[in-house]
């Protein structure tokens, strides 16, 4: 009977113990199913980070082509004289044969110096903003590129450098306006096709939204990468 009592003891002991055994591996499995969790979410993180690097290269790289070519046919030696002519329909044949240099451009205008008001007849419609461009171009030598007419079908990127004559003279600023069509593109499909991405131009609250790719459900808060 004491055999037999001790045995019938010992069973409640042994349950507890492999109750707490099992309770044991599983906040073990837990704890690990968290940390791989955790290694795959930063994993992720990461890839996404080189990513947003890899498109800011990629973009970066083609805005400093077009500025170098910009600044290039803007030394061409025939434009201050042909500005300096106004010639209207010179002028004209002029832009549709820079135009050719620069494909992705959608219009290649030679505006004189003397422009400083706003107008909707030209070779692009001159608003305040496009204004600030060619001032800050007349004066530094290039502007910063900068949307125009954001939300509008003729929304376009703007880059702009001054004309000088041999006296180094301003004449004009020579402007080329890309749709931004041409900057989305640069957004392969493949870079949006596991969440959303957006290729930005300012910060804090005068954020302008130039690109997207992806779907945009997966824009919540704040961006986990920049």
């Amino acid at each position: 009977m004491r055999k037999l009592a001790i045995k019938l003891g010992n069973r409640p002991i042994a349950l507890l113990t492999l109750i707490i055994s099992c309770v044991a591996v599983f906040a073990g499995f837990i704890w690990q199913y968290q940390q791989i969790n955790s290694q795959q979410q930063q994993q992720q993180t990461l890839i996404h980070q080189q990513t947003a690097k890899m498109i800011s290269g990629a973009v970066a790289a083609r805005v400093q082509i077009w500025n170098k070519q910009v600044v290039a046919i803007a030394q061409s030696p025939q434009l201050p004289s042909i500005l300096a002519g106004n010639d209207p329909d010179l002028i004209d044949s002029q832009q549709q044969t820079l135009s050719h240099l620069i494909p992705e451009a959608y219009k290649v205008c030679l505006i004189a110096a003397d422009i400083d008001e706003p107008t909707a007849n030209g070779c692009i419609p001159i608003t305040f903003a496009t204004l600030n461009s060619l001032r800050q171009a007349k004066k530094e030598g290039s502007a910063s590129m900068a949307v125009m007419q954001i939300g509008s079908d003729d929304a376009h990127l703007l880059l702009a450098n001054r004309i000088t004559d041999n006296l180094d003279q301003v004449v004009g600023v020579l402007v080329v306006a890309l749709k931004l069509d041409v900057v989305k593109a640069l957004l392969l499909n493949s870079y949006g096709s596991n969440g959303y991405i957006e290729l930005q131009q300012g910060s804090g609250k005068g954020v302008t939204i130039l690109a997207s790719q992806g779907d945009a459900k997966w824009k919540k808060g704040m961006a986990s990468f920049q």
